[in-house]
């Protein structure tokens, strides 16, 4: 498990750059940053929900349990939109 864990950090660590260009000229396209972070995480919620699908789990969250979510748990999603235009901005 450990070499499976090591890999999965490198692959991270080499799709990073990868994700920031792909969506810099996505911005190029759409002419706007937030419109490109926006396909981003489109294509990224398009992707869990396949991945969710795949290993058998289920899409349906009882209300209760998204309505006991701490605030933090739900800034992550915010920090993610904030740090992925960020990149779009910042990487050219």
């Amino acid at each position: 498990m450990f070499y499976l864990y090591l890999f999965i950090i490198f692959l991270l660590g080499a799709l990073s750059p990868v994700q920031t260009s792909a969506n810099s000229k996505a911005k190029e396209y759409l002419n706007s940053p937030i419109v490109s972070s926006l396909c981003s995480f489109i294509v990224g919620t398009a992707a869990l929900v396949l991945i969710v699908l795949i290993t058998e789990h289920s899409l349906a969250i009882p209300a209760e349990k998204v309505a006991g979510l701490p605030w933090w748990a739900w800034a992550g999603g915010a920090a993610g939109a904030i740090g992925i235009t960020a990149n779009i901005l910042l990487f050219p």
